[in-house]
């Protein structure tokens, strides 16, 4: 008897080679994906993920966030797991800048207020370091530190001075001064928390 992969039966299929570890959708369109699809290189699919098109090069490898601005989705970032830096295009992949140099994640810790997504956050996995832009993602400041490695970080979208960074240990911060300080508010456990999502 022949034996069915569980890729095969949940409809995955195998489509190129990348070393990024994260998938980004455009908020606007879903049928918009973006990979990591050659090391280093970022493809884009129209169809679900049907057929790629390279979109560009942003300048890091081994991808671990891809972020679509919801108010301009000429305007991407992507951040890896090494110091390679934030990077940004704004003009849909042709070309990318360092936005933040000595930054890098191991899961998703770059975000933006739900209410005004202009203001953006991002959690530096090398030192817990906080920063901020007030002008979608162009200049950054460093505005407070966690103190441990960061790997998720949200805005809470009831109460936007609300953050909550969680760590590789498990360990979950949170700050309710739009990250200046920030208290553990859970243990670690051990596992790490690369994601943080808020039921609304």
């Amino acid at each position: 008897s022949s034996q069915v992969s569980f890729s095969q039966l949940c409809g995955w299929r195998f489509r190129f080679a990348g070393s990024g570890l994260t998938v980004g959708l455009n908020p606007l369109n879903p049928n918009s994906v973006y990979a990591e699809g050659e090391i280093g290189k970022l493809y884009v699919s129209y169809n679900y993920g049907l057929t790629w098109n390279l979109l560009g090069i942003p300048g890091s490898r081994g991808i671990r966030q891809i972020l679509v601005h919801p108010n301009d989705t000429l305007t991407i970032f992507c951040v890896a797991e090494d110091t390679a830096g934030l990077r940004r295009s704004t003009d849909y992949g042709a070309t990318w800048t360092k936005v933040i140099a000595n930054y890098g994640l191991d899961g998703e810790a770059l975000t933006y207020d739900p209410l005004h997504p202009d203001t953006m956050y991002a959690g530096n996995f090398f030192g817990g370091g906080i920063y901020r832009s007030l002008n979608r993602g162009a200049a950054w400041s460093l505005i407070g530190s966690v103190g441990i490695p960061i790997c998720g970080l949200t805005v809470r979208p009831d109460s936007l001075n609300i953050m909550y960074a969680g760590s590789g240990t498990g360990r979950i911060s949170k700050s309710t001064d739009f990250g200046a300080h920030w208290r553990f508010v859970k243990s670690a456990s051990g596992f790490e928390i690369p994601r943080i999502e808020i039921n609304r």
